[in-house]
């Protein structure tokens, strides 16, 4: 009882002092700490149910929820999160940007492993970062532009105008004829 009582933090020491055996100490101690771990399990199942990808890159997405899966697997070995549980829980927290693709890939015959679809899921954020620094500006600049004439463009002709029921232009239209 020595050595355990000397060893051990004071705010654990509270929870022994009155033990009279070292069997007793540590029943007391294991219950302590497997509340500690049901509870910590618990904030664990709750950050892996509501998780999202958000600002994460996939990379960092995926290591993110095997982080969680390991560590729940750690605290209850009965727990463990299957594979495919997994790849439901990422495909799930994807940004919609993703939609698409993952619509596509659940038609294939034969599904991805995690780490195939891992990788699938970095080449397309890739490819997406790629295409997003191609710039269409001056293209942009070109459609909008603030054209002070009236009218049509140069080389277009006049406007059509309008018609009403009768076959009549519209009176709102001017014409030169």
């Amino acid at each position: 009882m020595f050595v355990l009582k000397t060893t051990i933090e004071e705010d654990l020491l509270e929870h022994i002092r009155d033990a009279e055996t070292p069997k007793a100490a540590w029943e007391t101690l294991g219950k302590l700490f497997s509340k500690k771990n049901e509870a910590r399990l618990q904030l664990l199942e709750n950050e892996l149910s509501c998780i999202s990808q958000g600002t994460m890159t996939v990379s960092q997405y995926f290591a993110k929820v095997k982080s969680i899966c390991r560590e729940i697997s750690q605290l209850e070995p009965k727990e463990k999160v299957s594979e495919a549980h997994m790849k439901r829980i990422i495909i799930h927290g994807l940004r919609p940007e993703y939609n698409g693709f993952i619509a596509a890939v659940r038609r294939w015959p034969t599904q991805p492993s995690l780490v195939e679809l891992e990788k699938l899921l970095t080449n397309q954020e890739e490819l997406a970062k790629q295409m997003g620094n191609i710039t269409l500006k001056e293209e942009e600049d070109a459609l909008f532009t603030n054209n002070k004439k009236k009218g049509p463009l140069p080389g277009q002709g006049r406007l059509k105008p309008r018609w009403t029921e009768g076959g009549k232009p519209h009176p709102k239209e001017r014409h030169n004829t």
